[in-house]
């Protein structure tokens, strides 16, 4: 894979694991609003990589359901009004340990300051994600929309 879809293949990654968790790990754990999702995603202080995303429960449950078979350590905790999560991941058949931190209401905003370390490299990365409406009859849900 090249490092141009590298990169938002590892952000997405890093966004599906900072926003849904397994209920095991984290039952009050939230739960981002149903509807299309725009996230803006920098890595390493870089240009910012946009999406726009479809999410509807089945798309949370399946999001949940590949981060807790990708991960054998996941740790959940509150800090105040931030989220803190340290885990352990396979992504892209490397071990990846990393610690990310979320606020947001869930339902209109959230942010996620990520740093992971794989194979010996350290990444930083920026995620924020707004609500923007109701996915359409158009919007495929997990699929990038207009």
């Amino acid at each position: 894979m090249s490092r141009r879809h590298l990169v938002p293949t590892l952000a997405l990654a890093a966004l599906a694991t900072s926003l849904a968790l397994p209920a095991a790990f984290a039952a009050d754990f939230p739960t981002r609003k149903a509807g299309v999702w725009e996230t803006t995603m920098a890595m390493n202080g870089g240009a910012p990589f946009t999406n726009r995303m479809c999410f509807s429960p089945e798309v949370e449950k399946k999001v949940q359901e590949t981060t807790a078979a990708s991960c054998t350590r996941y740790e959940v905790r509150r800090d105040g009004a931030a989220w803190v999560i340290d885990s352990t991941c396979e992504i892209g058949s490397k071990p990846t340990t990393g610690r990310v931190t979320t606020t947001g209401d869930f339902t209109s905003w959230i942010h996620a300051e990520v740093a992971s370390e794989s194979g010996g490299e350290k990444t930083s990365m920026t995620i924020d994600a707004k609500w923007l409406r109701a996915c359409g009859p158009n919007d495929k849900p997990g699929a990038i929309v207009k």
